[in-house]
């Protein structure tokens, strides 16, 4: 590593892999954002071949031997915070073959790519047998912390990390990813870029709104329930007010109004910098409460920080809905007032299966009254009952995401904090421990 004044010469680790492109009815290219990685391309780990590979776990396995195979790693880099997350679940389950192809300078053949592909690439790097061996150390000692005992210099991840993307930020900031800082990178939607993070300080979400890369109009929070709201511009926009945000863009959206509701808190120049809080249809209702996804998130995380077994309990992912979705299907309480349902999945501390309590599921509904006086209110005049907590069995929420990707590109994927299709509900609840 070289080093002057301060600044490093570092390798870069950029998770992406080569995602489905199509092409609308009018020729116009889809897919994901991957531009975002090029400038990168000098400081890279991995070679620009390991970026056509299509697919994930053969992805994270390559970019894992190259990764691993480099020991002065100054930052991580990827669209999406779930995709560090699957990068470390995938090492946690595979890490011995992970090894055993970096002892041997050869890629496994059991992958799910085109032997030639894996042939050509395997040929990019060398055997390298002590350094497996000091891997397999490190991993056989445990995931806890593991990012900074593999790269020392490790200083940084820049990834999405708010919204639908915020659990899997917090599960790499309390697991694997213990010490390292992870950067808010954007706030961006499918549609396109809407703000960039310019905090000088690291531990801020707040974005500075960009129309360089679209047209955005905003809806008073107040006006989102109606047909055809008033739109306000940027500079029309005030310190406190909640917004969605509506975007034209120069592929042809016109006026999009994109469900994303944000907070001004505060002015560069006379560009507003703001929040991003959450996302419309992301939202429990049963009265008029409007429990939102991070009312949702913090109530989660409370509630798991206070378990008499916190220590032994890790969780894998969560999603809610609101009982007027389950007429049909069989619900474990007698009774018919309104109430919330959160599906959620844990394991042990290390993968063990692990079964909750009824003592400990009851502490959710107690912490997201704390955390939304709405909801504390109508659970209080007892209009609503107490949120079922239904615990799926282990994959649960991996069969949910491999069936939800056919409609959406495996890069972008986000569990939805709150689900209302009938087929998936069916999933969850017949997958109830």
């Amino acid at each position: 590593m070289q080093q002057k004044a301060g600044l490093t010469l570092q390798r870069v680790l950029v998770l992406s892999y080569q995602s489905r492109v199509t092409e609308t009815a009018a020729g116009l290219r889809v897919g994901p954002v991957s531009a975002h990685m090029s400038r990168y391309v000098p400081f890279m780990v991995a070679p620009r071949e390991v970026y056509d590979i299509t697919n994930e776990q053969a992805a994270l396995h390559t970019h894992a031997v190259f990764g691993f195979l480099e020991k002065e790693v100054g930052h991580i880099e990827a669209l999406m915070s779930t995709l560090v997350y699957s990068f470390w679940r995938y090492v946690e389950g595979n890490w011995e073959v992970i090894c055993n192809d970096i002892e041997h300078g050869s890629l496994s053949t059991d992958l799910p790519a085109p032997n030639k592909q894996l042939e050509s690439i395997s040929r990019l790097f060398k055997p390298q047998p002590e350094r497996a061996n000091e891997l397999r150390q490190l991993f056989a000692a445990g995931f806890d912390g593991i990012s900074l005992r593999i790269w020392p210099e490790l200083r940084f991840v820049r990834t999405l990390t708010t919204g639908g993307f915020a659990l899997h930020a917090q599960l790499l900031s309390n697991y694997y990813m213990k010490g390292v800082k992870l950067l808010s990178l954007a706030h961006v939607a499918s549609e396109g870029f809407i703000g960039f993070n310019i905090s000088d300080n690291p531990d801020e979400q707040i974005y500075t709104a960009m129309p360089d890369y679209a047209f955005l109009e905003f809806i008073a929070l107040s006006n989102t329930g109606l047909d055809q709201p008033k739109t306000q511009f940027l500079e029309e926009l005030k310190l406190g007010g909640e917004y969605e945000v509506v975007m034209t863009t120069p592929m042809g959206l016109h006026r999009y109004r994109t469900g994303d509701i944000i907070k001004v808190v505060g002015f560069q120049e006379q560009t507003p910098i703001y929040e991003f809080q959450y996302r419309l249809g992301q939202i429990l209702n049963i009265y008029w409460e409007k429990t939102d996804e991070a009312a949702i998130f913090e109530s989660v995380s409370r509630a798991l920080e206070r378990l008499p077994r916190k220590d032994r309990v890790r969780l894998v992912d969560y999603t809610t809905t609101e009982d007027i979705c389950m007429p049909r299907l069989a619900s474990k309480r007698d009774g018919t007032q309104k109430h919330y349902y959160l599906f959620i999945e844990v394991e042990g501390a290390n993968g063990e299966e692990i079964i909750m309590t009824d003592h400990e599921k009851a502490m959710f509904d107690g912490t997201l009254c704390e955390v939304s006086e709405p909801y504390s209110l109508i659970r209080q005049s007892e209009s609503a009952a107490a949120m079922e907590v239904v615990q799926v069995k282990p994959g649960t929420f991996i069969q949910m995401k491999s069936t939800l990707i056919l409609w959406t590109q495996n890069q972008q994927y986000k569990c939805p904090r709150v689900m209302r299709r009938p087929e998936f509900l069916k999933l969850l609840m017949d997958a109830s421990c």
